[in-house]
C-alpha cells in the first residue's frame, strides 16, 4: 500500500511539470520518531487555496486529463492506516514536497 501511496505522489509530480527538465526526487530518511518518504518536485507548485483543497477527497485539478481526485485520497487514506501523517510543502512556481511520515513502531 506505501507502494501505492508513493507512486501516487509521484504520478502527481509529473502532471505538475508541464515543461521539459522536470526532475522527481524521492527519498527516505529517519527523523525522530518516524520513517519520512520525501516526493519531491520542480513542477509549478500550488497556491494556499489549492494546498488547502489537495487532500479533499475527490477534489482535482485535473479533471481535463482525466485526475478524479482519488489518487490523494489513497495517499491519505494509507499513510493513516500506517498511523502517520502527511506534510505538504509547496510554493507557487517552485514546486511541491509531499512527506509521508510514518511511525518507525506501531501501536494498536
Amino acid at each position: 500500500k506505501l507502494t501505492r501511496a508513493v507512486r501516487n505522489a509521484v504520478e502527481n509530480g509529473i502532471k505538475a511539470m508541464k515543461n521539459e527538465g522536470g526532475k522527481i526526487f524521492i527519498k527516505s530518511y529517519r527523523e525522530n520518531i518516524f520513517n519520512v518518504i520525501s516526493i519531491e518536485d520542480n513542477g509549478e507548485g500550488m497556491d494556499d487555496v489549492i494546498k488547502q483543497k489537495m487532500l479533499t477527497p475527490y477534489f482535482t485539478t485535473a479533471s481535463k486529463t482525466g485526475g478524479s481526485g482519488i489518487g490523494t485520497m489513497i495517499m491519505q487514506h494509507v499513510i493513516e492506516q500506517h498511523k502517520g501523517h502527511i506534510v505538504i510543502n509547496t510554493e507557487k512556481g517552485k514546486g511541491t514536497q509531499v512527506l509521508f511520515y510514518i511511525p518507525l513502531t506501531q501501536t494498536k
